[in-house]
């Protein structure tokens, strides 16, 4: 079969195969549902915990490559550890509460116990550390508070 048969052959195949000519077709807008309160502050919980996980790794880095002291590490990550704890604290309430109405107050509750102390005998590098778990630790109060 000459080669410009068998391409016409399979063209109209593929045309018959698809129905053959597409017809344009109009496409519904899409609509993005907003994030309940309840998914905001769970997704910044998830930043939270993440950033906690992320910064406890490069103490523990930094310790090992010398460039931080083990007394430095042990204050960074009993702060990283303070964190770390609210956020459970945190999953456990939105785990076990079915509506925001009810989870929301048991958070704004818990905010203000959380205390958070650094000291001031660490690095500058140990103080940028905890100067971006404290700023999740701020970012998550402002979704709780602005649902």
């Amino acid at each position: 079969m000459p080669k410009s048969i068998l391409v016409a052959t399979l063209s109209v195949g593929m045309l018959i195969g698809m129905g053959g000519c597409a017809k344009p077709t109009a496409s519904a807008p899409t609509t993005v549902t907003p994030a309940s309160p309840a998914d905001v502050v769970a997704q910044a919980n998830d930043a939270l915990a993440k950033g906690v996980s992320a910064a406890t790794t490069s103490v523990i880095a930094l310790q090992k490559q010398g460039v931080i002291s083990a007394t430095e590490s042990g204050t960074l990550l009993k702060y990283f550890g303070q964190v770390a704890s609210a956020s459970q604290q945190v999953a456990a309430i939105q785990v076990a509460n079915p509506s925001w109405a009810v989870e929301k107050p048991q958070l704004v509750a818990l905010i203000p116990t959380v205390t958070l102390t650094v000291g001031s005998d660490i690095s500058t590098t140990g103080a940028a550390y905890a100067a971006t778990v404290a700023a999740l630790w701020t970012a998550f109060q402002q979704a709780v508070n602005q649902q």
